[in-house]
Parts: C-alpha cells; sequence; structure tokens
C-alpha cells in the first residue's frame, strides 16, 4: 500500500527538475533547478528552493581543454554526475533532463575540434548518466542566445515577465566574450522576437567573440609585446598595478597602473577591433536600465563600489587602485590569480561602458549583480526557462540580405553568357598566322 501511494504521489507531482551545464572558458558549472508544471510561465529556480544552498558545482576545468586531452571529460562529468545523483530524488532521476552548454572558450576551437568535444562528452553522459540526455541538448550555443539568456535570466528573476512590468538590458562579461541584450523600441528595427507566453518582444542580442575580459587582455599585451623593441627586455604594462611584476613569452613586464595610458590603448586597440562605431546598436529610448553580470560584477566588488556605481566612481576608484603600489595591495588583500586583473576589469569595463556603448551617468543605470532574489545570476537559468516555458527565439530577417542575393543572381544572369563565350573561345582551335 505505501508502494503505491509512493507510485502515485509521484506520478501527480508537479515539481520537475533539470541540470544546465555552463562549460565556459574558466570551468564547468553545473546549475540544478526546480519548478513546478504549470500552464503559465513557470517560476524556474535554483534547487531546493527552500531557502537552502543552492545545488551547484564547479569544476576549474574548462570543456574546451577536452581538446587536447579527452580524459577530462570523465574528470568533469563524473563529478557533476555522482552530485547530481546525490541531491536530486532518486525518483526523479530517469525524468531529468541534462543540458551542456558551451561558450566562447568552444568557440574559439575549431568546427572539427568543437565537434568532437561535444560528440564525446554526449557518448559520456548516454553512457554514465541516469538522466534524460539528448543530442540537440548537447551542443556549442551562439553569442547571440546567450545574450538572450542572460537577458531572460535577469527579467525572470526580477519578476518583470510574471508582472508584466518594463523588462531591462543585460550586460554579460565572461572570460572570453560579452554579451548585450535589450528590448528594443517600436521605431528601431529588432535583430530577434523573442516570444515570452502570449507577448512577442523585438530584441537586439550581439556578441563580441575575443573580447571578453581575460581575452582582451591577451590581445592587449600580445599588441605591447609587439610593438616594444627585441632589444628591451622589460616592457611596461599600464593596465596592471604598479610594480605588478610578471612574464610575457621570452620578456619581463611590470605594471604602471596608468589609468589614462591603458583607457587609450584600449580604446585603439580593442573598441576599434570590435568596430563599435559600425555596429548599430539600438537608441536606450526604451531601455535605460541594465544588469550587468560576471566581470563587470567582480570587478566592482573588488574596488568596494556600490551596485549602482556611477562611471564617474569606477573611474575614480579604478585609477586609485591601478596607481597603488603591488606591494601595498598584497599585504590587504590575497594575491591571488585575480587580484592583478582588476586594474584591467575596472580599466576595460569603464571603457566599454563609456566608449563603446556612451552610456552617461544620470541618463543610464547599470546595476552590478551576482544574484538577484538569493539567485546567482547567469545566463544558465534563462536557457532553463527557455526550454520549460517553451519561450521562441526567432531571428528577424535583414532587409540587405534579400538585396544581397538580388544581386548575386542579377549578377550570376550577366556574367554566366559572358563566362559562356570566353569558356567557348579558349577551346576552339587556335589558328597561327605563319607570315
Amino acid at each position: 500500500m505505501n508502494i503505491l501511494f509512493f507510485l502515485l504521489s509521484f506520478s501527480f507531482s508537479k515539481t520537475r527538475y533539470g541540470i544546465m551545464i555552463d562549460a565556459g572558458s574558466s570551468g564547468t558549472r553545473a546549475h540544478i533547478y526546480t519548478w513546478k508544471s504549470t500552464k503559465d510561465i513557470p517560476n524556474v529556480q535554483p534547487a531546493p528552493a527552500n531557502g537552502s544552498k543552492p545545488w551547484l558545482i564547479k569544476i576549474k576545468i574548462p570543456l574546451a581543454s577536452a581538446a587536447k586531452n579527452m580524459s577530462l571529460i570523465d574528470t568533469i562529468f563524473k563529478q557533476v554526475i555522482i552530485y547530481a545523483s546525490e541531491r536530486i530524488p532518486a525518483a526523479y532521476l530517469e525524468k531529468t533532463r541534462i543540458y551542456v552548454y558551451a561558450t566562447a572558450g568552444m568557440r574559439l576551437l575549431s568546427d572539427i575540434d568543437q565537434e568532437i568535444v561535444i560528440n564525446k562528452t554526449f557518448d559520456y553522459l548516454t553512457a554514465h548518466s541516469p538522466f534524460k540526455v539528448k543530442r540537440k541538448n548537447v551542443r556549442v550555443i551562439d553569442g547571440i542566445e546567450e545574450g538572450i539568456f542572460g537577458w531572460l535570466s535577469v527579467n525572470h528573476l526580477l519578476g518583470n515577465f510574471i508582472n508584466k512590468k518594463p523588462t531591462v538590458g543585460a550586460l554579460d562579461m565572461g572570460g572570453a566574450s560579452f554579451q548585450i541584450a535589450l528590448e528594443v523600441g517600436a521605431k528601431e528595427k529588432p535583430l530577434q522576437v523573442v516570444s515570452v507566453g502570449s507577448k512577442r518582444i523585438p530584441m537586439y542580442s550581439y556578441s563580441y567573440l575575443g573580447y571578453g575580459a581575460n581575452e582582451a587582455l591577451k590581445s592587449l599585451t600580445r599588441s605591447l609585446y609587439a610593438i616594444t623593441p627585441s632589444t628591451v627586455q622589460t616592457f611596461e604594462h599600464p593596465c596592471y598595478p604598479k610594480g605588478y611584476k610578471n612574464t610575457y613569452k621570452d620578456r619581463n613586464f611590470i605594471g604602471t597602473g596608468d589609468f589614462e595610458k591603458c583607457s587609450t590603448l584600449t580604446e585603439q586597440i580593442m573598441l576599434q577591433a570590435t568596430s563599435f562605431s559600425s555596429i548599430n546598436v539600438p537608441s536606450l529610448s526604451t531601455t535605460n536600465e541594465f544588469v550587468a553580470m560576471a566581470s563587470f560584477y567582480y570587478a566592482n566588488t573588488f574596488l568596494k563600489l556600490s551596485e549602482t556605481s556611477s562611471l564617474a566612481e569606477l573611474k575614480d576608484a579604478s585609477t586609485k587602485f591601478c596607481a597603488t603600489e603591488w606591494n601595498e595591495i598584497i599585504k590587504t588583500n590575497e594575491d591571488n590569480e585575480f587580484t592583478s586583473t582588476y586594474c584591467w576589469y575596472s580599466i576595460y569595463q569603464w571603457n566599454v561602458l563609456s566608449k563603446g556603448y556612451h552610456f552617461e551617468d544620470g541618463k543610464t543605470k547599470v546595476a552590478k549583480l551576482d544574484e538577484i532574489n538569493g539567485a546567482e545570476l547567469s545566463w544558465t537559468i534563462g536557457a532553463m526557462l527557455s526550454h520549460v516555458a517553451e519561450i521562441e527565439i526567432d531571428e528577424e530577417p535583414n532587409i540587405a540580405y534579400p538585396v544581397l542575393i538580388a544581386a548575386n543572381i542579377f549578377a550570376f544572369l550577366i556574367l554566366l553568357p559572358i563566362y559562356a563565350i570566353s569558356e567557348r573561345r579558349r577551346k576552339a582551335p587556335r589558328r597561327y598566322s605563319m607570315k
């Protein structure tokens, strides 16, 4: 009788679980979410959703590393499977879907390497996981999707969808890419349309691959190395704290902590390279509030700034921190792999917001957050919501695309006869004059 009661109660239970794995450039994070099955937009929340610590496992191994060492797939996902299996109730394991979404770290690999790693990951999960896994749910997502998922996360956790409130924009600065996503006004041409419930929301989402905080710093350091004469063994790096020392390839460098010089280099090398001026970012007439996550939050918190600190406050705090002697910094801060980079993170953030997107204090509000209402802020919750609520993301046709096709057809019709005539002449028997 007890067994029958258990089976019946499970069958009628509306509780659901899902595992969303963020295979990022700096590591792999498995988030476990839960929700109640409903006809409305479900309230997806980090499990166990009872006020306890969220079920989340962080593994400091990027999935992209498996391209050179396939054994890392076992190292990563064995931990994930054990962790999730010990927490999700046994009766739900077979019904729990698992998603592996790889981001910019994997996008930087060749298509062949991406496919090999993804296929091996799917095979491993199929063979060793008790969860429901489908091939289409193990993949590399593009930057536009990542941006929209982040936007969904922010507005879902704020309750903007269910309460029918205006949405806010989302900024996500990862290690290898960064994304912007926002709802656009009626007069703007959207790049995407996102269907949330019965509402179709015109969107703008764009991703800058290779210009996340870590990859951008690598690019800038490469440029400094390249312009330094080979006879100089130690070059100055304005984007590291004053007196910080490290090596790059066969040379040493020393930080000078110069906000202005680093900003100039950033604007010249980074912002011009990513063509901020040529990318048609919509006006901020519809969205003048943003939530910024990841590296935006980390730098802001390290500098002890408020969540809604202004650009002026960010610049002032960054200038002071960068100009502080490194020996003084490590007296009061942990000397870990990130401490030295917060100078760069803060300068890069300031340049992206002020020079790249032309945000202005008093006009655009940017809240740098790591969580909303107790839930860790990540694009993963938006990705899970998109599946649970069957949210559709449609690409809007670009007016230039049909024009381009028409131009190509026209050129083809004109050039084909010319090509045919030239070919006939080339293949015809040649006559030589003997005069």
